[in-house]
């Protein structure tokens, strides 16, 4: 064994020897895992803050990407780094001209499927656990967006189906996102007003009382929608988070609005009725 131990030395490190292509191998696959490492770590701190966000999916897109990516090019610089691959890439090189071709139509839906989960990363028409409808074999499906991998959307039914989509598919096709979807509940009030009163004042009076309220989320209009021999009806619509905020500012509205208008001698035609739209 003694005998053997120089030649062995000089062929561990050798790009020329198997026993250097096989160390140099090792070398570059360790390098690779322990940039993914890295790559998770930082990753998973961010993971980490973004717990129970719709965000998260992005973190796992992009560790799922960065590690293809990382291993593809340990790959391509290993092939480079050994003359004997490089020499066989050489001989062959007539044949990697019809290989491409071949290989770069049957993987033509597996990079569309990749470029569109890259889409539907940055322009995020949904994220998980939205929820959408979008059309499939078997009609019309309503599912929550469970993952975005590189290359499919993974969705899963109220009956707890599963439903595989692949993202060239899912990005070109409608699909409606249920749960980005308006949640405000618009409030309109009617004031029907006495011929003599003044339509400013009255609508000063509404719109300080709504834009200082708590639960009004916006102020949408407040217009004259209609006249008659008896006045002017003056429609303040408001909007809320909630069916339970609209019915505490229609309300407040309502008793305030009436207790200001007693100390402006604004004059109600009639009484008035209050709608919830």
């Amino acid at each position: 064994m003694e005998h053997l131990k120089p030649l062995l030395k000089d062929a561990t490190f050798d790009p020329n020897t198997w026993f250097g292509a096989i160390a140099y191998g090792i070398v570059f696959f360790l390098l690779a895992w322990a940039t993914v490492r890295a790559l998770n770590f930082v990753l998973g701190r961010r993971r980490e803050r973004l717990v129970g966000t719709t965000s998260h999916g992005d973190v796992s897109f992009l560790y799922q990407l960065g590690r293809s990516t990382i291993y593809l090019v340990a790959l391509v610089l290993y092939a480079h780094f050994i003359p004997a691959f490089r020499s066989i890439g050489t001989a062959l090189l007539a044949g990697v001209s019809v290989a491409s071709i071949v290989i770069g139509l049957a993987a033509q839906t597996t990079l569309s499927n990749l470029i569109a989960g890259v889409v539907l990363i940055i322009y995020r028409p949904f994220e998980l656990e939205d929820r959408i409808q979008l059309s499939a074999p078997t009609g019309i499906e309503t599912a929550y967006v469970k993952d975005i991998t590189l290359g499919y959307t993974v969705l899963e039914t109220a009956d707890n189906r599963r439903i595989v989509v692949p993202n060239s598919l899912i990005a070109s096709q409608i699909t409606i996102n249920l749960t980005r979807t308006e949640k405000r509940t618009q409030v309109a009030l009617p004031f029907h007003l006495d011929a003599e009163a003044s339509v400013e004042s009255a609508r000063e009076v509404l719109l300080d009382v709504t834009k200082t309220h708590p639960k009004v989320v916006e102020v949408s209009s407040c217009l004259a929608t209609q006249v008659d021999g008896a006045g002017v009806t003056l429609t303040l619509k408001v909007l809320c988070d909630s069916s339970a905020d609209a019915a505490r500012v229609q309300s407040d509205v309502i008793e305030q609005t009436t207790r200001k208008f007693r100390e402006q001698n604004i004059s109600l035609a009639m009484p008035s009725s209050f709608t919830k739209s």
